[in-house]
């Protein structure tokens, strides 16, 4: 018995790209006021674990590295998955992984999927930022 990982990443990813786009909202932790900052919210850890749900967790941090270690599987899926989360969804999820104290991963992660795109060179791929 065995098991094709670049199948298994692929799939991976693809779940971590579909609970992001269901999943990830503008104001995910219902803050009151940007006045106030974020220790200064007492409810604020509650909300966030209510709301920031462990799928989404896992999907935030990780979409990434199974999208990687998909290698050129589901090239056309990466490329309309990645589409979806640019322009907007990008900073619900740089919201949702600053309120998980993981906004110094977002680089990393940005880059990793930036290396998987030119490794794969997935000709007319445009990130729209309109």
């Amino acid at each position: 018995m065995s098991c094709n990982a670049a199948n298994h990443n692929a799939l991976l990813a693809e779940l971590c790209f579909g609970t992001m786009t269901k999943k990830l909202h503008f104001n995910i932790g219902d803050i009151q006021s940007s006045y106030h900052l974020d220790s200064e919210d007492p409810e604020l850890k509650q909300r966030v674990e209510q709301n920031i749900t462990a799928d989404l967790q896992y999907a935030c941090q990780h979409w990434a590295q199974h999208m990687e270690q998909a290698e050129s599987i589901n090239t056309d899926n990466f490329h309309n998955s990645i589409n979806n989360l640019f322009p907007i969804q990008v900073f619900f999820w740089i919201e949702a992984m600053n309120l998980l104290s993981l906004s110094d991963k977002c680089i990393w992660i940005l880059q990793k999927a930036h290396k998987w795109v030119l490794e794969v060179r997935i000709s007319g791929l445009k990130i729209n930022y309109d």
